[in-house]
């Protein structure tokens, strides 16, 4: 068994108290999502299940510390994990041009999905939607931009945890 594997763990609690920390606990005026991110490298990197997995466990502490509609981001890390680690083979690992626009198209259809909520929150349309889509859109590209640090330091770690693997 690899000891190294404990680097998992550390990293997704980094990102969760990066993103946790900056800008308030969770709320709807972060521009970033650094547990997305993480979630979208582990599946790339490790496959659907772990993906599944690390979304699910990703999400529902999201979800704990979120205000807003419980389960949504526990539903939308796994689909995500799960979605992605399934397409994993088809993708260059280092194609990080791809992966940038992936991760955008993904933050978009996040933020579409959590239209259907917000409107019941709000009570209707009014007032909200289209500073909303002014911050999908920034959401998406932050996300995008970001996806080469996350995605670099996420390759770096998993040839680390790969290298405790090695018996001589």
């Amino acid at each position: 068994m690899n000891r190294r594997l404990w680097a998992w763990l550390l990293a997704a609690l980094v990102f969760l108290l990066l993103q946790s920390t900056s800008f308030g606990t969770f709320t709807g005026s972060v521009w970033f999502d650094l547990p997305l991110l993480f979630v979208y490298s582990v599946a790339m990197l490790r496959g659907a299940k772990a993906g599944a997995v690390c979304g699910l466990l990703l999400g529902l502490i999201q979800d704990i510390f979120t205000a807003n509609v419980f389960g949504f981001h526990l539903l939308t890390r796994t689909l995500l994990g799960f979605g992605c680690g399934s397409i994993k083979e088809i993708v260059y690992r280092t194609n990080y041009h791809y992966h940038a626009l992936f991760v955008f198209c993904l933050s978009l259809a996040v933020r579409a999905l959590f239209i259907i909520p917000q409107y019941f929150l709000a009570g209707g349309w009014e007032g909200w939607l289209p500073y909303y889509a002014e911050t999908a859109l920034a959401y998406a590209f932050t996300n995008a931009v970001l996806a080469f640090p996350v995605g670099w330091l996420m390759v770096r770690l998993d040839r680390w945890i790969a290298a405790g693997d090695l018996s001589y």
